[in-house]
C-alpha cells in the first residue's frame, strides 16, 4: 500500500543581490515524502542527488500534464469522455500539486515552473503564474541543452 503525505508548498526563494524572485502563494501541495528544497539547497547537493531530483521531477510534470488531460476529458486510462465540473476542477486541482511537487524536487527546473504557471493560468490564479514565470526565466540558463532553453524561453513567452 502506498501512502501519500501531503505537505503545504510555499517556494521562498533565495533572495540574489540583483533582484528578488516573487514567493509562490498558491495553496498547492508537495506530493511526496521528501522534502521541498529551495535554490541553495538543491545546488549544496551532490550532482548524483541533483539528477536523482531532476528524475524524479520529470515523472511529477508528466503526472501534472496526464491531470490536465484528464481535465479535459482526455485521460489516458479511461480515453475520451465528458467531465462534470467538478472533475475538470479536481483533475486542475490535482495538476497542480503534481507540478508543485516537480519544483520541490528540482527547483532549477524551468519546465516544472512553467506547468506549473500554465496550470495556474487554467485554475485562475494569476499572480501564481506570473510568480512562476519569473522562477522559469531565471532557472533557463542553467538547462544544459541549448535547444531545451530555447523551448523553455518561446513556452514562457506563450504563457505571458
Amino acid at each position: 500500500m502506498t501512502r501519500v503525505i501531503l505537505l503545504l508548498l510555499v517556494l521562498v526563494p533565495v533572495a540574489s543581490a540583483a533582484e528578488e524572485l516573487p514567493e509562490i502563494t498558491s495553496v498547492a501541495y508537495f506530493q511526496t515524502y521528501d522534502d521541498s528544497l529551495g535554490y541553495a539547497e538543491f545546488r549544496a547537493l551532490p550532482s548524483s542527488e541533483q539528477l536523482n531530483r531532476r528524475e524524479k521531477a520529470r515523472l511529477w510534470i508528466g503526472h501534472s500534464k496526464e491531470a490536465v488531460a484528464a481535465s479535459r476529458g482526455l485521460a489516458t486510462s479511461r480515453g475520451a469522455h465528458a467531465v462534470t465540473a467538478g472533475e475538470q476542477r479536481t483533475s486542475l486541482l490535482n495538476a497542480l500539486n503534481a507540478a508543485a511537487t516537480a519544483g520541490g524536487y528540482c527547483p532549477y527546473m524551468a519546465e516544472a515552473w512553467l506547468q506549473y504557471a500554465k496550470v495556474a493560468n487554467y485554475l485562475g490564479q494569476p499572480r501564481t503564474a506570473l510568480a512562476c514565470l519569473a522562477h522559469a526565466e531565471k532557472t533557463i540558463p542553467y538547462e544544459r541543452s541549448e535547444d531545451r532553453q530555447d523551448e523553455n524561453r518561446v513556452e514562457r513567452h506563450r504563457l505571458r
